[in-house]
């Protein structure tokens, strides 16, 4: 079991700096090769925290949702996606002032 250990210790360390990019590249392959998603869509910080109702505690990373969506490509939008009902969409809006993206979006 060390020897494990030890092995997912030293890959931890060799791919950490990289892990998040290969992990956004996995994904967005999927959904465009696998998928055929065309639009991906992610929430900024705020708007992410108000939809998921996270009002207390840890926040996630802000790089995972600013840096990483930077790097893909997407540009920040006030759009909302077609998903979204009324009630998340009000949300989302409340959650950023009012000239502020709420969220960021990737076309293929």
């Amino acid at each position: 079991m060390r020897l494990t250990s030890d092995y997912e210790q030293s890959l931890q360390q060799r791919y950490a700096k990289i892990w998040a990019d290969v992990m956004m590249l996995s994904v967005l392959m999927l959904l465009r090769d696998e998928f055929a998603v065309r639009d991906v869509w992610m929430h900024q910080p705020e708007s992410g925290a108000k939809l998921k109702g996270i009002t207390w505690g840890r926040l996630p990373p802000r790089s995972i949702y600013t840096r990483l969506p930077r790097a893909f490509g997407f540009q920040q939008t006030r759009e909302m996606p077609p998903m979204l009902g009324s009630k998340h969409r009000s949300t989302a809006r409340r959650a950023v002032k009012e000239d502020q993206p709420i969220f960021w979006r990737l076309r293929f």
